[in-house]
């Protein structure tokens, strides 16, 4: 029976979180909001703004990643809720910038300037039912339409397009910021393991399941062999497993390994499908395996 070696997050978190959150909300988003409206509302190929939606999500995820990180997060399903909570207030942001703007450029209906519009965003941030009014009226009349001189889209249809928009940005979001309180932390001193940016590449086995089950029960002379094999060879081959290890702040912890499976994509090497995931190796076996002294 295979030892359990994977790294499992604690579940625990720094109270700080909460503050890098409040910092995100009140700094980033806005900044984030107003650069993704103005984007999307301009561009006018619907592919880019697809893309656009999910770059805001990604966005937003990497800046919730970063709280997660500084307040020491290892906890995936806060930093998920959390995330969802901040996209939430951040979309609510987003349609006090979108509103003066459509009423402006596309009704014209309000002749205000540039810097006019962003007053009576200030002003629709502390009017919720004032912007869901508003929400309504856009949704009524459409804001957009599909072709040359198309029918503007709007009731029903317009909805759905509005809560896939939120789903995909949200999503992007929750997948970026998640990976943070999964990474290797050591409870002992508090600190993150550190990446060591020099990775090692060995043949895959014949038996890649067989040589899995020996690491997970602490077997490494299968993995050892074939990293030594793919440092000696001169030809510089595709080798098809990438051998990532992870540094404990502490020489009394382990080591963390990743094992991804290399593909060849215009005669260069990229990382492929991850294969085995965090899972500790003593700090000797590391060290052989990575062919240190």
């Amino acid at each position: 029976m295979a030892r359990d070696f994977y790294y499992k997050p604690s579940g625990r978190f720094s109270p700080s979180f909460f503050l890098y959150v409040l910092l995100i909300v009140v700094v980033a988003a806005p900044v984030v909001s107003v650069v993704y409206i103005y984007l999307s509302y301009y561009l006018p190929i619907v592919y880019l703004n697809i893309l656009v939606t999910i770059g805001c999500g990604t966005v937003m995820g990497l800046l919730m990643g970063l709280a997660a990180g500084l307040g020491k997060v290892r906890n995936p399903v806060l930093v998920i809720v959390s995330t969802i909570a901040v996209m939430c207030l951040a979309k609510y942001v987003q349609w006090t910038v979108y509103i003066p703007l459509v009423f402006s450029a596309s009704y014209q209906v309000l002749g205000i300037t540039f810097g006019e519009r962003f007053l009576t965003s200030f002003y629709l941030l502390t009017e919720p039912a004032t912007v869901f009014e508003l929400a309504g009226i856009i949704n009524d009349i459409g804001a957009w339409g599909v072709g040359q001189g198309g029918t503007a889209v709007s009731g029903v249809s317009l909805l759905v397009v509005w809560i896939m928009e939120f789903v995909a940005m949200t999503g992007a979001a929750c997948m970026v910021s998640k990976e943070k309180p999964k990474f290797p932390f050591c409870e002992e001193t508090k600190a993150w393991y550190g990446r060591i940016p020099n990775k090692v590449e060995a043949g895959i086995p014949e038996n890649f399941e067989g040589m899995k089950t020996d690491i997970e029960n602490g077997r490494y002379g299968e993995l050892v062999r074939l990293a030594k094999t793919a440092k000696e060879e001169k030809s510089g081959g595709a080798h098809l497993l990438s051998l990532l290890f992870y540094k404990p702040p502490s020489c009394e912890q382990p080591y963390y390994l990743q094992i991804n499976q290399l593909r060849l994509s215009g005669g260069k090497k990229k990382e492929g499908k991850i294969l085995l995931k965090y899972i500790a190796v003593d700090g000797e076996s590391a060290r052989e395996i990575r062919g240190n002294p």
